[in-house]
């Protein structure tokens, strides 16, 4: 726990320092002294990327299905290939992507993985927990799998209904370049690009 001392003009500027300690992973609690000093009990909470180990399937395959369920009730199709995955399966995946892990305060809360075939790397699974979803955690995973594969040509595909996914991406610097139905599903997809400059 660490405790600090602020001193603001008014009860705004405060208000404000405390959105923006919010939003980097601090939990402030103030104490009121008076009207130009506040004391801050501040949370640090720990939040790294990491590359993850298949004995992180279980946990990564939970986030999944929680995080997919909104793509399920969009296309009106709950046998979506994300719902349907096993432990086995993303055991398998780690056999042939790179997987990272979003852990904070020590539980895995997003995913992502991909992998790279003749200089595109494509992008598959990027997962929040729903409870962390719209704090930009979904971005820090794209920037982190996007580094690990620099110099890549990067694709990646979502449901061409969803877009908050798409304009997601095209804020991420994609643009959708087909739609294409996959064979293991009726849903069609927009795929997207972003080349390396």
């Amino acid at each position: 726990m660490l405790l600090v001392m602020l001193y603001f003009q008014d009860s705004i500027e405060f208000k404000e320092n405390q959105e923006v300690r919010k939003k980097r992973g601090y939990s402030p609690n103030e104490e009121y002294i008076n009207d130009n000093i506040f004391i801050l009990e501040v949370n640090m909470i720990n939040k790294t990327i990491l590359k993850a180990s298949i004995q992180d399937s279980a946990e990564i395959l939970k986030i999944q299905k929680l995080a997919y369920v909104s793509e399920a009730e969009l296309e009106g199709n709950y046998e979506i290939e994300p719902l349907l995955q096993t432990v086995a399966d993303v055991e398998d995946d780690f056999l042939e992507s790179h997987i990272l892990k979003l852990v904070w305060d020590g539980k895995i809360i997003g995913s992502v993985r991909a992998r790279e075939i003749n200089g595109t790397c494509h992008i598959t699974k990027l997962m929040v927990h729903p409870d962390f979803q719209g704090k930009g955690f979904g971005k820090e995973l794209m920037a982190a799998i996007e580094n690990v594969f620099k110099g890549s040509r990067f694709e990646l595909f979502t449901g061409s209904n969803s877009l908050k996914n798409i304009n997601f991406y095209k804020n991420l610097g994609y643009a959708g370049y087909k739609k294409e139905k996959l064979p293991r599903e009726d849903t069609v997809f927009l795929f997207m690009e972003k080349k390396e400059a």
